[in-house]
């Protein structure tokens, strides 16, 4: 199920087995500086499912248009191939974030 908000994130629910499936964090090579998680911390706060599973959400991010953004660079490596501290990345419009 999908359900957009603000234009900004988009709602996802899907289904999980265990703790260790609520825990997965994941990332989505095309927006480097973010990672995503379900929306719930523990697996009592999802609802539980007639098959035995449970319900979770999680948000990602929808961009509406080519989005700059500038973030701090925390690798030495990084920041001594960038000639300094920060970086600006311009992400094209579009939805980052969905679960693998």
């Amino acid at each position: 199920m999908l359900l957009l908000i603000h234009n900004t994130m988009a709602l996802y629910t899907v289904e999980i087995s265990s703790e260790d499936d609520l825990s997965t964090r994941w990332t989505d090579d095309n927006l480097p500086i973010a990672s995503f998680k379900f929306n719930e911390d523990k697996l009592e706060e999802c609802p539980l499912l007639g098959n035995g599973k449970y319900q979770a959400t999680y948000n990602t991010r929808v961009y509406a248009s080519d989005t700059t953004i500038k973030y701090i660079l925390n690798d030495a490596d990084e920041i001594a191939a960038n000639g300094g501290g920060t970086k600006t990345i311009v992400v094209p419009a579009g939805e980052y974030g969905i679960r693998p």
